[in-house]
């Protein structure tokens, strides 16, 4: 990458997030703002996920311990 557009590339990002604030404002302005996204199906992928793990780890290491010899 040479100095010019590197030098580009570090003007783009600054002046990036009063970019994003002007497009939101002009949104905002015609009526046609986004709504607020809640990120629920990350979150009940996520507990899903845990609670999942959770139980394989139970189920491995306490309900069916492997023996000691194996594990040194």
């Amino acid at each position: 990458m040479n100095t010019k557009s590197a030098s580009e590339a570090q003007s783009l990002l600054r002046r990036l997030p009063a970019v994003r604030e002007r497009a939101a404002a002009a949104q905002y302005e015609r009526g046609q703002e986004r709504p607020v996204q809640r990120p629920v199906l990350r979150v009940i992928l996520t507990v899903t996920t845990l609670f999942l793990l959770w139980g394989s780890l139970i189920q491995v290491v306490i309900l069916n311990p492997p023996p000691l010899d194996k594990l040194f």
